[in-house]
């Protein structure tokens, strides 16, 4: 430890307000200059700890309080473990390629991707990259999230686009990966295929209408459906083998209505005897059961749907409608001809695309595949290997892995993403793949580096078009760190894949479980046969306050840059701090005030300390177990040390918020509302049995203040690094707070005797200061005499021992033993009485 005397510094300067402002753009500037954050790639000696950071959407306009709320809660426990000494890898990914950097391009500039070029599309969705990751990292820094930015990347880099294109490589080589011409999941609205995990169910308003069809044999029969615009997609007519009501019904066909159309009528157990009328219209397709049965039965196609969303030329008088509008056409149609025999409203659950929200259809399109549903159990089994934080979301990853219907398709009909390395030949439609030497390579502008196709000698040979769906680049997130895509000669794999991977933390939200957390484990388990990180810490939602999510259309979106501004980036953070893992937190503004009036306490209780320093002070000079401490400064040091143990072991478990609240707790009842309030007075008094306890009260005051600030430190980094770098760095090494040592607790200094004898002081202290007031006493006007009467006689050797401290705190010249004292303190056994 370095020591002052050499080149003191007059903290009688120390400023009196803390102008966050100015000190968060110089600490940030501060940090940044001296590499604070930077993973040291040539430590061999400290162990290491990996996140691997949600790369968010770069869209720059969609940034709200609950985006800061996220990663600040991961990043407390990054700032953590960088404190307790492991060598921190913690990068910043930007998720920018893909359908959401699309959608925003397009409605930021208003385009009709049929009227521009791929090329010009492309351009402007780097353009806005570029913007959307500028802005991010100013926001980011802002807030202090405390990442490495030299190991940034972005998902549509050369990096990035290499790792998923040799992940499709390996995956084909290893028969994981299928192209097959089926039924896929259809978004009309975003114009492209889409997998189960972008899809959400949503409860939906809708009509149960009665339709009369009409067997070989004449009779009528009524069926139950709610898109009556699919009639035209009928291929067969269900009902369960145990519906004694449609047994005669084998052998039959119906005849659809409008349409005139002869389908079979087919039986299948799975069919629901209580949903309508028992029958059910199978069509090609309208949901998930309606593609098992076709696929099952090997049923006809008769596919109305176009990849637009409207019905096409086999749909008749109904063809270039949409689905809404040839749905009311047809039962406009029905009721004319008294096809329709009764309907009534109902809630059912409708598939919706997660982007936009729009219904979702089935057609049938070339796609390619990644297989997953023959390998549930090595999911789950990984799943179990991961702690979970908290461990009532594995359930939810569970749930989605049990229920999966669909393999993965990673195929995307859009312009701005990874593209596959794949040609085909234009003659046989043979697979030609890239080499890995070669990647990344766009296939759109590059040849297959052979001249002749492998299986028909064919010359000419046609790129695929498509692009990778998002999650294919965002599930490599950690091989992506872990250079896993370069060769293994090359040195940086050599440090980092078995230094860094499995990575040690994956922070995210809970939406994304199904997706982002999923598909990781399936590429990792795939590519590496290991999971892909050690724990999962899954945050709630940042929501408005009325317990809403925040939106600019619902007009209750609040930016975090307003409450930077407003209250500081510290506040922001200690609003944050105010859920744990997995809990929505509402935004309350007062939540934020008060994390002000925390920041404004702690500078005042640091400056106290400061101006109180002089010249030759040396917090070092021995060891704070080495001092003869008075029984109150034992009380604090052993409440402090039992606030550390209960500190650590919170933040062990990632309960952030607990820990955060144990310390406040600490920090306000004991720190300043008592001890400061005790010793105060010594320094303020020049009688010479104070010089003594002076310097016993600042070595006190600074160990735990020091301490204190430290374990303030991971969430508060901005005011912390200021007291740091102001004040206690003349006395320590590190060149940061955010590099010094997490405190260890020490059995030795917790005197357990000093809380029993400060109970008896603060009962004193309390009752001093009620009875103050009911004399209209001010309580810092020094009186005369406390007197003091005790009914236990044990309790008068240790009022004695904490004479000076109750004189100082309760401003009393002398303290005398009296039986006149007749105010009663919480103490049955104590009563004092003041004289002035």
């Amino acid at each position: 430890m370095q020591k002052s005397e050499e080149n003191f510094n007059n903290f009688k300067d120390f400023p009196k307000n803390y102008d966050y402002q100015a000190v968060e753009k110089k600490i940030a500037q501060y940090w940044e200059d001296n590499d604070t954050y930077s993973f040291d790639f040539f430590d061999t000696e400290k162990e290491i700890f990996s996140a691997d950071t949600p790369p968010p959407y770069v869209s720059s306009a969609h940034l709200h309080v609950g985006h800061v709320m996220s990663y600040s809660q991961a990043e407390f426990i990054v700032r953590y473990k960088r404190m307790k000494g492991f060598n921190v890898f913690y990068p910043m990914g930007f998720d920018d390629n893909g359908l959401p950097t699309e959608r925003y391009v397009e409605k930021k500039y208003k385009i009709n991707k049929s009227k521009i070029t791929r090329e010009e599309f492309i351009d402007l969705c780097l353009k806005e990259t570029k913007i959307g990751i500028e802005t991010y990292k100013a926001l980011w820094k802002s807030a202090g999230i405390s990442v490495d930015y030299r190991l940034s990347y972005s998902t549509i880099d050369e990096r990035c686009r290499k790792t998923s294109q040799k992940s499709f490589i390996d995956l084909y080589h290893k028969k994981l990966m299928e192209r097959r011409n089926e039924p896929i999941l259809w978004c009309p609205q975003c114009r492209t295929s889409l997998a189960q995990a972008d899809i959400i169910i949503e409860e939906l308003n809708g009509i149960l209408y009665d339709i009369e069809f009409k067997s070989s044999s004449g009779q009528g029969l009524i069926i139950s459906t709610t898109r009556p615009e699919l009639l035209g997609a009928c291929v067969a007519i269900y009902a369960n083998p145990l519906d004694d009501r449609y047994r005669f019904l084998n052998g039959q066909s119906v005849k659809t209505p409008l349409y005139n159309k002869d389908v079979p009528v087919k039986y299948d157990e799975t069919v629901d005897i209580n949903y309508g009328t028992g029958l059910m219209m199978v069509c090609t397709w309208g949901d998930a059961e309606d593609v098992r049965k076709w696929k099952e039965h090997k049923l006809d196609t008769a596919i109305i749907i176009d990849k637009a969303g409207r019905l096409n030329e086999a749909a008749g008088a109904y063809s270039g409608l949409t689905a809404r509008d040839a749905k009311r056409a047809i039962v406009d149609d029905l009721k004319k001809l008294s096809f329709i025999k009764g309907e009534k409203p109902l809630l059912h659950n409708v598939g919706v695309h997660d982007r936009c929200e729009t219904p979702v259809e089935f057609i049938r399109e070339l796609q390619w595949f990644i297989k997953i549903l023959d390998n549930k159990d090595k999911f789950l089994e990984a799943a179990s290997e991961i702690k979970w934080y908290p461990d009532f979301m594995k359930p939810r990853y569970d749930e989605w892995v049990n229920n999966l219907k669909w393999d993965w398709n990673i195929s995307r009909q859009r312009f701005y993403g990874v593209p596959f390395p794949v040609w085909y030949c234009a003659n046989c439609g043979e697979v030609i793949l890239a080499k890995e030497d070669e990647l990344p390579v766009d296939p759109a502008v590059a040849h297959p580096n052979i001249i002749k196709c492998p299986k028909c000698g064919g010359e000419k040979f046609d790129p695929e078009t498509d692009v990778m769906d998002t999650w294919m680049t965002s599930s490599m997130t950690p091989l992506i760190n872990a250079l896993w895509a370069y060769d293994s000669r090359t040195a940086d794999k050599k440090k980092l894949l078995d230094r860094i991977y499995p990575m040690s933390l994956r922070p995210q939200a809970q939406e994304i479980i199904r997706t982002w957390l999923f598909y990781t484990v399936v590429k990792s388990i795939y590519h590496t046969g290991n999971i892909p990180f050690k724990n999962v810490m899954i945050s709630g939602w940042g929501l408005d306050k009325n317990g809403k999510k925040m939106s600019k259309s619902l007009g209750n979106f609040v930016g975090p840059e307003e409450i930077i501004n407003k209250y500081s980036a510290d506040a922001l953070r200690y609003w944050a701090s105010k859920a744990n893992l997995g809990q929505d937190l509402r935004f309350n503004e007062e939540d934020a005030v008060n994390g002000r009036r925390l920041l404004i306490k702690l500078w005042n209780a640091a400056r106290f300390l400061i101006t109180n320093v002089n010249e030759g002070f040396n917090p070092y000079e021995k060891d704070i177990s080495e001092l003869e401490l008075g029984e109150v400064d034992k009380w604090v040091i052993t409440e402090f040390e039992n606030t550390l143990k209960i500190c650590g072991n919170y933040m062990e478990s990632y309960e952030y918020s607990s820990s955060l609240k144990a310390m406040v707790d600490f920090f306000y009842n004991v720190y300043c509302d008592n001890y400061l309030e005790i010793i105060k007075n010594v320094f303020w008094d020049e009688e010479e049995e104070n010089f003594d306890r002076k310097d016993k009260a600042l070595n006190v005051m600074y160990f735990v203040s020091f301490n204190m600030i430290k374990i303030f430190a991971p969430f508060f980094p901005f005011i912390t690094e200021e007291l740091y770098l102001s004040f206690y760095k003349n006395f320590e090494t590190a060149g940061s707070i955010h590099l010094s040592n997490w405190p260890d607790y020490r059995k030795e200094l917790n005197f357990e005797s000093s809380i029993k004898i400060a109970k008896i002081l603060l009962n004193i202290i309390e009752a001093s200061r009620k009875l103050r007031t009911s004399l209209n006493l001010h309580q810092n006007h020094k009186i005369d005499k406390l007197l003091v009467k005790t009914l236990n006689n044990d309790y008068i050797s240790i009022l004695n021992s904490v004479n000076s401290d109750i004189k100082s705190a309760a401003r009393a010249k002398r303290m005398i033993f009296s039986d006149e004292a007749d105010f009663k303190t919480a103490d049955d056994n104590l009563f004092i009485k003041i004289e002035k």
